[in-house]
């Protein structure tokens, strides 16, 4: 069988097309209540072009060997027809074709219905002749396609399995009436032959498959086609079922299937089955060569040979890949938390018995005086002691030695400040008890965040991922009949209509053909993401692409800016864009502002939503006992592929948005983090389009003045760094030449 050729000049016919020859005979010979469609559309599918005049008279000894010469112009009119339009048509398509096909049958049933002086009913049944005749072209058109290439294919998707048997089944029905002695037919017998090569040959559900669509085909221009349709597709899963047994078993199965079935023929459901057709081809069956045998299987099994991994273990691949990338971002959070949280708690005491007895114990033992204070005189030294703490409590400070103390102690000063320390141990000591009640409510905060943050990745999981598997058929035959072999392929589709494609390639093949092949599949353009371990990853390419340009200036008088930011893109096509205001300037506020920006980059880049990352930023801020920590966070982030952009502003300035010649601008909503335990973040959310700017600021620009300038400063026919340099100059300006606090801003241009 071969492909249709687009030549125009004829050739002399050669040996090889005897096969291709022999097909549209009995394709031209099969009918479905007088129609000899089959004949038409093997031609117009298959049949070189180049050789065309036989393929014509081959069509006519069909038509004349079943007795329907009638028919003769009717065909040969169509046949003529769809050879005028390959000859002259050069780009062309299946769709075309198909069409072409169908149009030349009905040309050729008008021509028809005319010569005859038929009715408008013909006309009707022209109608529907057509649009099977197109049908036809498609099935023969994938069968002759895969025939044709499949030295060079690995695999075989179902739909093209499926149609492989029903030309089977075509050229099977080409065999009927022809009849030998005690009323054995050929077709029967090649029905039988070839329902259990299938059976042997294949796995069960394609060998189901298979004797389904031959026994359709077969019967479908006799009354039983219902029954011998249902007679050959349990007929194959039987032979299926035994095939370990080898030939015999095979053909015992299938006989086995036939007898049920032929038995309950006795109760009145005819199947049109004749038995010595079965048993003949049975035995031909098992007398058929192992060799021949093994050219099938090896058909066959080329085309099973690709297992794709069940949902179940894609899914725990892809939930360890995520819990592994939210533990590290966990254990980097503790480290920054460690770092920047250093307190180290002092030993003291609880009352203020304690106390005294501590501050003797440092200082009395060993001192002669000791018994002297602490037996004899113990009411007289207890006095002095308290009168001592009142002193100290009072807020005064012990600038000269109480005298009470100095007259009658030999170690009074010694006494005195190893008193004072004790006293400052046992004052933080009453302190920590409020700074731990507030810790264990930011801890019982966090893990609430962090049992949120779970919840969230399993309905993540559970209602927006999906593995598309008929696209990964579709992908892994198309690809195959470019000579692309896999050994692994994954299509992952996520909620918001996004696609990642992981193909694991035996064999090279330009990334321009894998993305060409991905949207003729699955009509969405994609592009290379990336290469890991021989896995390709492509992902669904986005609508919008963002251009940014930043301008920072520190304070008059410091050396580095306290402003941090962070500009970068993730893999679902998520464009952001951080910047943190630490507070104050110079290298502390810097530092603060740059730990904030690298852990929320952490985070989202991990997989969690803006949302929950700045939640648990400020509760990490707000565990910061040792002293009050806050810092402004401005978060942008951008779905270039759906034009969604949302901003989280807390405690930060104002943000700019351009849009149809006109800027507004987006107010903060909350206290900067670190502030409170628990913030009210209402990102505010706004659809972008190309053209669009928005330009971000720390407060350092928007304090010079009122912000309503910033909006006349906005050109979109300068670049993003242009932009940016030029508000930061206008800034500067206003402060009268000085810039008196940090200086950012971050201009994002969409096209």
């Amino acid at each position: 069988m071969a492909i249709l050729s687009t030549g125009t000049n004829l050739r002399r016919p050669v040996i090889r097309d005897i096969s291709i020859c022999l097909m549209l005979f009995l394709a031209s010979r099969a009918a479905v209540m007088n129609i000899h469609v089959f004949g038409l559309a093997a031609f117009a599918a298959c049949f070189d072009m180049s050789i065309s005049y036989i393929g014509v008279l081959l069509i006519c000894m069909g038509l004349i060997t079943t007795g329907s010469s009638i028919l003769i112009t009717k065909y040969l009119t169509a046949s003529l027809l769809f050879w005028i339009y390959s000859h002259f048509f050069k780009k062309r398509s299946v769709q075309t074709d198909s069409i072409a096909c169908a149009a030349s049958s009905i040309v050729g049933s008008s021509v028809y219905i005319i010569c005859s002086y038929s009715g408008f009913s013909e006309m009707i049944n022209a109608l529907a002749e057509g649009a099977a005749a197109g049908i036809m072209y498609i099935i023969f058109k994938r069968a002759g396609e895969f025939i044709s290439t499949r030295s060079s294919r690995t695999s075989i998707s179902k739909d093209e399995l499926i149609c492989v048997a029903l030309c089977a089944g075509v050229c099977i029905t080409g065999l009927s009436g022809i009849e030998l002695p005690a009323g054995i037919t050929l077709s029967g017998i090649a029905a039988a032959y070839v329902v259990m090569c299938a059976s042997y040959n294949c796995p069960l559900s394609a060998a189901g498959s298979a004797g389904l669509s031959i026994g359709f085909m077969c019967s479908m221009s006799t009354p039983y086609a219902v029954s011998a349709t249902g007679f050959y597709g349990l007929c194959a899963i039987f032979g299926s079922l035994l095939k370990a047994f080898g030939k015999f078993g095979a053909a015992v199965g299938f006989l086995g299937g036939a007898s049920a079935a032929l038995i309950y023929s006795r109760f009145g459901a005819d199947t049109g089955i004749n038995a010595p057709d079965v048993v003949i081809g049975s035995v031909l069956f098992i007398l058929t060569p192992e060799k021949f045998h093994m050219r099938i299987n090896d058909f066959f099994s080329k085309s099973m040979r690709l297992e794709a991994l069940t949902s179940g273990e894609r899914l725990r691949a892809y939930l360890c890949q995520k819990l592994n990338i939210m533990s590290g971002a966990f254990l980097r959070l503790g480290d920054s938390f460690k770092a920047l949280s250093d307190i180290r708690l002092q030993t003291g005491v609880t009352e203020a018995a304690d106390l005294f007895e501590d501050t003797a114990r440092r200082v009395c033992r060993g001192c002669p005086m000791a018994d002297e204070c602490w037996e004899k005189t113990f009411n007289f030294t207890y006095r002095r002691m308290v009168s001592l703490l009142e002193q100290i409590e009072s807020g005064g400070e012990i600038t000269d030695m109480p005298k009470s103390i100095s007259d009658k102690c030999i170690r009074s000063e010694a006494f005195v400040n190893e008193f004072i320390h004790v006293y400052e141990a046992y004052r933080q000591k009453e302190l920590f008890k409020g700074d731990a009640q507030r810790s264990r409510d930011l801890a019982a905060a966090l893990y609430k965040e962090f049992g949120d943050i779970l919840a969230q990745t399993a309905s993540s999981i559970e209602d927006r991922l999906g593995f598309r598997s008929e696209y990964e058929e579709e992908l892994i035959t198309e690809l195959d009949k470019c000579g692309i072999s896999l050994f692994e392929i994954s299509v992952i589709e996520h909620g918001d209509d996004r696609l990642e494609i992981f193909l694991g390639l035996n064999n090279g093949a330009y990334v321009d053909k894998l993305i060409e092949i991905i949207k003729k599949v699955t009509g969405i353009e994609v592009e290379f993401s990336g290469e890991n371990g021989g896995i390709v990853k492509l992902v669904t390419k986005p609508r919008y692409n963002v251009k940014t340009g930043l301008c920072a200036v520190p304070c008059d008088g410091c050396d580095i800016s306290g402003d941090n930011t962070e500009i970068f893109e993730t893999e679902d096509n998520r464009s952001f864009v951080i910047i943190s205001d630490g507070m104050g300037c110079g290298y502390d506020a810097r530092k603060e502002s740059e730990s904030i920006v690298r852990l929320l980059k952490e985070f989202v880049t991990a997989g969690f939503d803006a949302e929950t990352a700045i939640r648990i930023i400020n509760s990490s801020l707000c565990m910061q006992l040792d002293r009050e920590r806050a810092a402004a966070i401005d978060l942008l982030y951008i779905d270039r592929t759906s034009g969604i952009a949302k901003l989280f502003k807390i405690g930060c300035a104002e943000t700019f948005f351009f849009h149809g010649g006109a800027a507004d601008i987006i107010f903060p909503v909350s206290l900067p983090a670190g502030m409170v335990n628990s913030i009210d973040l209402n990102p505010q959310t706004i659809r972008i389009h190309e053209g669009d700017i928005l330009v971000m600021v720390t407060d350092g620009i928007t304090q010079s003045g009122s912000s309503e300038w910033i909006k006349n400063e906005i050109k979109p026919e300068l670049s993003a760094e242009e932009n940016a340099r030029t508000i930061i100059d206008k800034a500067i300006v206003k402060w009268g030449g000085k810039a008196f606090d940090d200086m950012t801003c971050v201009v994002i241009k969409i096209y």
